[in-house]
């Protein structure tokens, strides 16, 4: 697991559910169950996220939730856009 990918999965499961739920709703899911797991909620969210090619949009819901996070810069906003300009 790259660091990018440990600090993302850090800060989400640090975070209090209801933010956890915020942004599964951002990111265009339905709220999970609330009985679901940490772990499984984030699966659930990456998975979508990877289907959508918008892992650069889950970096920022989650880093801007989080009371350490930092949004810029967005490790995965440069995948994207070297992903956009090879195709």
């Amino acid at each position: 697991m790259s660091t990018y990918a440990t600090i993302l999965a850090t800060h989400f499961l640090e975070l209090p559910l209801a933010r956890q739920m915020e942004v599964a709703v951002a990111l265009g899911l339905d709220a999970p169950d609330p009985l679901a797991s940490a772990p499984t909620i984030f699966h659930e969210i990456v998975e979508h996220v990877k289907s959508l090619g918008k892992v650069d949009a889950l970096w920022t819901e989650v880093e801007s939730r989080h009371p350490a996070g930092r949004v810029d810069p967005n490790p995965y906003a440069q995948d994207k856009a070297a992903a956009d300009s090879a195709a």
